[in-house]
């Protein structure tokens, strides 16, 4: 499961630099949260911090999920990395006015404010400038939802 998140993370990095098109599929949300949450559960646990996740089996959207699990395994890789042991990560998705909404909260202790807005510029990573995958720099988080 872990060479899978691998190659699918690089995939969509490579498809995301190159400017590809999204392929839309219907999905079941939970589906694809399970097969990300599988690894990270491990990982978690390893690191000694709570992982909880609460969604909506019945949210279902047309979303890229190639591309949809390389940025969320990217985000709830992050909350885990930079928690304390001890600490939480929590997945949340559900349906708001129409779009579905994927909420990640961790216990890292925040976000420096000089910081905050260089992390959402695509490819680039808090500590190193190496390139990396930015939840705010892919517009289809904001999928409206067929629920």
């Amino acid at each position: 499961m872990r060479m899978r998140d691998l190659i699918n993370g690089e995939l969509g990095e490579v498809r995301l630099r190159t400017g590809a098109k999204p392929v839309p599929e219907h999905v079941g949300l939970a589906d694809l949260l399970d097969e990300i949450t599988a690894t990270t559960r491990h990982e978690a646990k390893k690191s000694d911090i709570q992982f909880t996740e609460e969604v909506d089996h019945q949210l279902e959207l047309d979303t890229d999920p190639q591309l949809l699990i390389s940025v969320v395994s990217n985000i709830i890789q992050n909350a885990i990395k930079y928690s304390r042991a001890g600490g939480r990560v929590s997945v949340h998705a559900y349906s708001q006015n129409g779009y579905v909404v994927i909420e990640v909260a961790d216990s890292c202790g925040g976000i420096p404010e000089d910081k905050f807005n260089s992390i959402f510029q695509p490819f680039l990573r808090g500590k190193t400038q190496q390139p990396g995958i930015s939840a705010l720099g892919f517009p289809l988080l904001s999928v409206p939802s067929r629920h």
